[in-house]
């Protein structure tokens, strides 16, 4: 990592940081974004998912529903403002729809935005970030820089790696229960998603690109194919190899995949996936681990493409393996973060 990356990335990473200062004293106006708070209420009952503390929209933006925006203009912080409004007809949750509202709001402040300075200075560093001066923020931006570099090469060896092998692995037969359950476990995904974000099974298709629920099973019997080669095909090496996991170290990886996925404990993650789900994604891990190993990597500066020489033999798999699973991380396929951190998001919003 240059000196040059670092002072190219910085201002990057301040960006990130949503810099702001907090006006309290100007009247609102369209086109401002604004902190506010409110507690829904119909009927003078509060409902689900209508109270928040910390709420920010851009004002004319028409994030919110009916008028709201609207009747925030001209205030200022602190002010308390009963703003009503009517839920749409056909709002995402049927027990709002239609219905009258009153949301009690309090103007938190105006978000004003802040550039990042020309010439960064240590008291600039100091209030709008965690670090006390310029030569700290740009140490951690070069760990960071670095950081970022080492997770890119080894993604890119993963990746050469399993297209390396798919590419020199035959399956004889795909087993018809494991094909159907992974078919079934992605329409299942994407029924539960669609109900979460408060549209139908079919608009979350279109949405995907797929003229209907048709052409959608046509493209998932192929990616489900290609889903459970990769896992035989780590199975079949793992197997030659003596890379399974045995029960005794299930349970400690398990527990940091939990982890690493987020669930508070390995059963929470288990109300979601199965054990042999969860093992089959151990076994992959181990797997690519191995081959990375044992590869020589012919590097060159063009990353499009890349020669790889494995020491694994060609492999051909077939179907006496156990039950379906999920490729890791793969685009069609949902991993445990997407299922079980879905925000429902506040229901001021359309």
């Amino acid at each position: 990592i240059t000196d040059k990356d670092v002072e190219d990335a910085v201002p990057e990473y301040l960006a990130e940081n949503d810099l702001f200062e907090k006006d309290t004293t100007s009247e609102i106006k369209k086109g401002d974004t604004v902190n506010i708070a409110f507690i829904g209420r119909i009927d003078g009952k509060a409902f689900k998912n209508g109270t928040t503390d910390s709420y920010d929209v851009e004002i004319g933006s028409k994030s919110l529903i009916d008028t709201f925006e609207d009747q925030l203009i001209g205030h200022k912080a602190v002010d308390k403002v009963s703003v009503n409004v009517t839920f749409p007809k056909d709002y995402q949750e049927k027990t709002l729809a239609g219905k009258k509202a009153v949301f009690e709001t309090t103007i938190n402040y105006i978000k004003k935005e802040v550039s990042v300075p020309d010439k960064l200075t240590d008291s600039f560093i100091a209030k709008y970030t965690t670090y006390k001066t310029v030569k700290d923020y740009k140490e951690y931006v070069k760990k960071a820089l670095a950081k970022d570099a080492k997770d890119s090469f080894k993604s890119a060896q993963e990746s050469a790696i399993t297209d390396a092998l798919l590419k020199n692995t035959e399956v004889t037969k795909y087993p018809e229960k494991r094909l159907q359950e992974e078919i079934d476990y992605n329409i299942k995904y994407y029924k539960n998603y669609a109900k979460s974000m408060g549209i139908s099974y079919k608009e979350i298709i279109k949405q995907m690109g797929y003229s209907d629920e048709k052409a959608y099973k046509e493209d998932l019997e192929k990616y489900s194919k290609s889903t459970i080669k990769y896992y035989m095909m780590c199975e079949a090496i793992a197997k030659e190899e003596g890379l399974e996991i045995s029960d005794a170290d299930f349970k400690e990886k398990a527990t940091a995949l939990a982890k690493e996925y987020d669930y508070d404990t390995l059963t929470a993650m288990e109300r979601n996936y199965s054990d042999d789900r969860i093992k089959e994604v151990l076994t992959a891990r181990e797997v690519t681990k191995f081959v990375i190993k044992n590869t020589n990597f012919n590097y060159t500066e063009a990353t499009t493409e890349q020669t790889i020489n494995t020491n694994a033999s060609d492999s051909t798999v077939t179907s006496e393996t156990s039950d379906a699973s999920t490729t890791e991380g793969s685009s069609t396929g949902a991993d445990s973060t997407e299922v079980n951190s879905t925000e429902v998001g506040t229901s001021a919003e359309k």
